[in-house]
């Protein structure tokens, strides 16, 4: 079994500066059946879980009560032999903060959600992924994919049929690797680009232009980009909505680079509440 032979393992300082004992066994158990089901887990939904379980487990008086940082930690303690590692994700649609399970097995160039897909199917991911990182909106069309199925080489190579890639996007959609954000419109999911960043720094060292939020600086796949065509600024939702609540803006209006400047306005308002309703396409990027 993974994890430590006694019921609790040393007592470590919590980020608040707070003594807390690391998680009982069978409670990090609980947590690491949860992402084994899901790979991408909202803290909300974390404190929630944890809330309803904790009283299950009453740990020594004087210490800390239980929380998801020394849970994490304890899992990724445990994940290390395994090579894997639990990391912090952020959507992009809305903010919020996942969990997500990825491989740290770089080496062999497979995903986590790829392991178990076939040669063919694996290389068909790569290519939707491939697509939407190149994407100055970050965002493929379904239809052109299946398109390229008989007109790429490389798609037309793998004999795979319209039907089966269907099935496979339907499949990655819903254990939350890649998004719908239109009726046909398909975009990468904070738990699938948690897991790429060793992907998308090769493509980088290969010359792959790859933007970043001009805010926070992480990579940025679904944002807004500048509505001005010489101006690379591109940003994540919810970092320019607190860029502008921390300068006591009234509007969401002007571009964060400062050699631009343009205003935004109707055209960022517009892109975000399309982006809310997960109702982006091709169409709504400027």
């Amino acid at each position: 079994m993974i994890g430590h032979s006694s019921q609790y393992s040393s007592p470590h300082r919590s980020s608040d500066g707070q003594l807390a004992l690391a998680p009982p066994r069978a409670l990090r158990h609980l947590f690491i059946q949860l992402l084994f089901a899901n790979k991408c887990i909202p803290i909300s939904k974390l404190e929630s879980f944890l809330s309803k379980v904790k009283s299950q487990f009453s740990p020594s008086s004087g210490v800390h009560p239980h929380n998801l940082e020394s849970i994490l930690q304890s899992i990724n303690e445990s994940f290390a032999k395994l090579e894997m590692r639990v990391v912090i994700a952020r959507s992009e649609i809305n903010g919020e903060r996942s969990w997500s399970l990825i491989d740290l097995c770089t080496q062999t160039e497979r995903l986590f959600f790829c392991q178990s897909l076939t040669n063919s199917e694996t290389l068909f991911v790569r290519f939707v992924i491939e697509q939407c990182l190149r994407k100055r909106s970050g965002i493929v069309n379904q239809d052109y994919v299946l398109k390229q199925l008989s007109e790429s080489s490389e798609l037309k190579a793998l004999k795979f049929s319209e039907t089966s890639a269907i099935v496979l996007l339907d499949k990655l959609s819903n254990s939350g690797y890649l998004m719908h954000v239109g009726q046909s419109s398909i975009t990468l999911s904070c738990a699938c680009v948690a897991e790429l960043q060793p992907f998308i720094s090769k493509l980088e060292s290969a010359g792959v232009f790859m933007r970043k939020c001009a805010i926070c600086r992480q990579i940025c796949i679904l944002g807004f980009c500048c509505v001005s065509k010489i101006c690379a600024a591109k940003v994540h939702l919810h970092c320019y909505e607190s860029f502008c609540a921390k300068r006591d803006s009234m509007g969401l209006d002007n571009c964060v680079n400062q050699e631009c400047q343009i205003l935004w306005g109707e055209n960022f308002r517009e892109w975000s509440h399309l982006i809310k309703n997960r109702r982006l396409g091709d169409e709504n990027v400027h």
